[in-house]
């Protein structure tokens, strides 16, 4: 009876042992169609692969994914295996629905990138989880639909790009939990006005840059970015602004390029961009290290005949550097 039990401990052993030589091969898996570097492939890329899903056979504990330039289709139920991602990239497929709570367990997720698939809306719960993300890109979709919640749990996102898009308008407080942003672009989309209120609004404290150009806006109304103490740089340019009201850079006291390029602006009030002027030399006065200093146009460019702002006289100790670029067909427009 004893060699019996002394076999039966051996096969076990034996068997144990094979079991993990098994389990370690298929964690460390890497399909023949990807790259996978690391140790144990912790890093992926199936570029351009001709993948029509997300492959679930990846080790659990990847942290990078790019599955860009395949025919992926969505992303449901596909992505629950990699709780440590925190990298994912998925542009150049074919998704058209996000689906709600696909990247819940993506909790490490830093940065997600969505660009060039066929998204039409962005649900309720399609961002689910993600609370560490801090970079997300949707350019190049099809979406004319924001959920008023979608961006709830992403408090920690810094750059939010929408460029390219179908928007014409935002749900009130789509923004609002937003807090730790810092780059937004709405570039290429077809907004019908700035989406201040209850919006742009609860962004003053950490956003930066604000591309709203390539867009339908026709009228800058008073306090439209009053809120924004800290952006630094506002792109306007190629909309069919045809005015400004006096205050509509009234609280960009922080503004050092103000893009207003390729717009309708065939007469205007001078006050607008003059108070602009004037903020920004006040700050200068008033800074004991320095304001904008530096108002003058980039080359090729020349300042609006109907605003009459002068050049400032070049400060070359002053580290904030301004920027107004005005538009060709004001100042055309201005001298007829």
């Amino acid at each position: 009876m004893v060699p019996l039990k002394a076999n039966s401990r051996v096969i076990i052993y034996s068997s144990t042992l094979v079991l993990l030589v098994f389990l370690q091969q298929v964690y460390t898996f890497c399909p023949s169609i990807c790259t996978c570097e690391g140790d144990p492939n912790v890093r992926t890329w199936c570029i351009g692969a001709g993948l029509d899903v997300v492959p679930i056979q990846l080790n659990p504990d990847v942290r990078y994914i790019n599955l860009t330039a395949n025919r992926i289709t969505n992303v449901h139920f596909t992505l629950t295996f990699y709780y440590k991602l925190e990298v994912l990239d998925l542009a150049g497929n074919r998704i058209e629905a996000l689906g709600s709570r696909n990247f819940d367990t993506q909790q490490a997720l830093r940065t997600l990138n969505l660009s060039d698939n066929a998204i039409v809306s962005i649900p309720k719960d399609a961002f689910r989880g993600l609370q560490r993300l801090q970079t997300l890109k949707l350019c190049g979709n099809r979406i004319d639909t924001i959920h008023p919640a979608a961006f709830h749990d992403l408090r920690n996102l810094i750059e939010l790009d929408l460029e390219g898009n179908a928007l014409t308008s935002l749900e009130p407080s789509t923004l609002r939990h937003l807090y730790s942003l810092e780059v937004l672009s709405f570039q290429n989309n077809q907004l019908l006005e700035v989406p201040y209120e209850r919006n742009l609004e609860h962004l003053g404290q950490r956003l930066q840059l604000l591309d709203l150009s390539v867009n339908l806006l026709e009228y800058i109304a008073n306090d439209s970015f009053v809120a924004l103490r800290e952006l630094r740089t506002l792109r306007l340019g190629g909309n069919i602004l045809t005015e400004l009201d006096y205050g509509a850079f009234h609280g960009l006291s922080g503004l050092k390029a103000l893009d207003i390029v390729d717009n309708n602006l065939t007469c205007c009030h001078p006050d607008p961009i003059r108070a602009l002027w004037m903020l920004m030399m006040m700050m200068m006065m008033l800074s004991a290290k320095g304001g904008p200093g530096n108002l003058h146009p980039e080359p090729g460019q020349h300042y609006p005949v109907c605003a009459s702002v002068p050049a400032a006289q070049e400060n070359r100790n002053n580290t904030f550097a301004a920027k107004v670029i005005a538009s060709h067909r004001l100042a055309g427009a201005s001298k007829g």
